[in-house]
């Protein structure tokens, strides 16, 4: 019962989540983008798409029945061309699919991004760009990394596609603060020669965490002098240590060591992706805009 109560006081004034990135907020700005339609047209309109080859395969290979999707789908215009695209949204077997149906000018329809995981935020349509979104893919099935992807909707000859911006991992119970819309952000880069991302704001270098590779201490991976990266939020414990959750960048560059994400084996070339943890500020030179 003591150390539920140290728990408890230690984190007090902070909110975690382990389902859902609480720091990258809900903006809810993709239902801005959805289109008022009857459900007879856009039932039409899903049943031109269920025939699509790698859509069905989707489906077959998870015994889904399509009538059951339905109210996962609706119209957006995605690369604002006037013509009446379809989103899906949800469940396929065990994972969440984000699906991007382009309707060309002969009423077919193709394929234009096919990712698991669930929109975590969305550009405004009012921007008068297309549609841009971050993707929050948790780990499940026994993996320990969840990735955050942003993409963005380039436009070529007239054709809209989908690049990757930006990319980052998550480790399995990593501690999550409820970070506000209107946070400020500070960027920094690392002072020392070498500084501990954490799972948790916290010393410890002793507990031994279980399963495949496990390891002592709530470290994640260590990150080399001069490396940069952007911090979301801090907090300062009872021992008046302060902690910062941040988004550290890796690559060539700034290489890793004792690195979980790495050694995982579920990520191919962690040096594309930054990584998500607690740093202690002591690490930290912070760069004045």
């Amino acid at each position: 019962m003591k150390k539920l109560i140290i728990c408890i006081c230690f984190f007090s004034g902070m909110s975690f989540i382990y389902s859902q990135p609480a720091f990258f907020f809900h903006n809810k700005n993709i239902k801005e983008w959805y289109i008022t339609a009857k459900k007879e047209k856009l039932q039409e309109e899903i049943n031109k798409i269920i025939t699509i080859s790698e859509f069905e395969k989707l489906l077959t290979a998870n015994k889904v029945n399509k009538e059951s999707l339905f109210n996962l789908f609706n119209f957006v215009d995605f690369d604002q061309n006037g013509l009446n695209d379809l989103l899906f949204q949800g469940k396929i077997g065990n994972k969440n699919y984000v699906i991007l149906f382009k309707k060309k000018s002969n009423e077919e329809y193709t394929i234009v991004f096919n990712q698991t995981g669930e929109i975590l935020q969305a550009n405004s349509p009012f921007q008068d760009l297309p549609l841009a979104f971050t993707i929050w893919d948790p780990n499940c099935c026994g993996k320990k990394v969840s990735t955050i992807t942003h993409w963005t909707c380039k436009i070529k000859n007239g054709i809209g596609y989908y690049e990757r911006q930006e990319q980052s991992l998550l480790y399995l119970n990593t501690f999550l603060p409820t970070v506000s819309e209107t946070i400020k952000l500070q960027h920094f880069t690392i002072k020392n020669n070498v500084a501990k991302l954490r799972l948790s704001p916290r010393w410890d270098d002793e507990s031994l965490i279980e399963g495949i590779n496990a390891w002592r201490g709530n470290h994640v991976s260590f990150h080399p002098l001069g490396a940069t990266g952007t911090m979301y939020y801090s907090l300062t414990d009872k021992e008046n240590n302060t902690w910062c959750f941040v988004k550290i960048n890796t690559g060539q560059s700034f290489p890793t060591k004792s690195d979980r994400f790495k050694l995982s084996q579920e990520i191919d070339n962690c040096e594309d992706y930054s990584y998500y943890g607690w740093i202690h500020i002591d690490n930290l030179t912070f760069i004045n805009p």
